[in-house]
């Protein structure tokens, strides 16, 4: 399913977090967007799934725009986001932070076999079901994360900064799981992640924001190869 931003500005009291933000993810795409810490990648992430309200602008699921609709019905539309931080509620176990992910939808009689799927996507969370979230370490509880979006049974993926902290190595499988959600279920996904390269790596598009504002956009290979995004997110002159 495809996503579309057009002219989405958004306010912080009197200052402007985001102006005139164009960003299209296309039906089971995987689009990259990079920028600086500030930049209002998150902001941006936030306002797609409803928990900051943007001034003007539209954000446009399929056909429909869900920029007047609840945090919950754009979720039952199917948005899902992993937020900066995994937010797990870490007095339930690994299992009910999953069934967490499945609230809003009204086929409950799926989510056991979803349940089952994510966790073949992610085995190592098989034997931690029955752990707190609290007790886990920090690439189990964002493989809990990914895995509560995937419950809602999404269309569009938001994935916002899933290596902070982490061990290369956890990085590399989420990476991989992505990917492999991305292809297998045809799912779009749009990742926001201070990897720069990896983020490239793995993306068909990508977008740079800065203070904002989009700046550059374009296939992902293309964006690698440019000097000026060498020198400002890769760290190469």
């Amino acid at each position: 399913m495809s996503l579309i931003v057009k002219g989405l500005n958004v306010l912080y009291g009197d200052s402007q977090a985001l102006w005139d933000v164009d960003l299209e993810i296309p039906n089971g795409g995987l689009v990259s967007l990079i920028g600086a810490n500030g930049a209002g990648k998150t902001t941006l992430m936030k306002t797609i799934v409803g928990l900051i309200l943007a001034r003007s602008g539209s954000v446009v699921l399929e056909d429909v725009d869900v920029l007047s609709l609840a945090p919950e019905r754009r979720v039952q539309l199917g948005l899902a986001l992993v937020p900066e931080g995994r937010r797990l509620f870490k007095g339930l176990t690994v299992q009910e932070n999953l069934l967490v992910g499945a609230y809003a939808r009204r086929d409950r009689q799926a989510i056991q076999q979803d349940l089952e799927k994510v966790v073949a996507y992610m085995p190592e969370l098989k034997s931690i079901l029955s752990r707190l979230a609290g007790d886990l370490s920090g690439g189990q509880q964002q493989m809990c994360a990914i895995g509560r979006a995937l419950m809602a049974k999404p269309r569009v993926l938001l994935v916002d900064e899933m290596s902070l902290g982490l061990a290369p190595v956890v990085v590399d499988r989420l990476a991989d799981t992505l990917q492999r959600v991305n292809q297998d279920e045809g799912i779009s996904i749009l990742i926001v992640e201070q990897d720069v390269e990896l983020s490239l790596s793995i993306s068909q598009t990508a977008y740079v924001l800065e203070t904002g504002r989009v700046v550059a956009s374009g296939t992902s290979s293309d964006l690698r190869n440019r000097e000026d995004i060498k020198a400002a997110y890769l760290g190469l002159h």
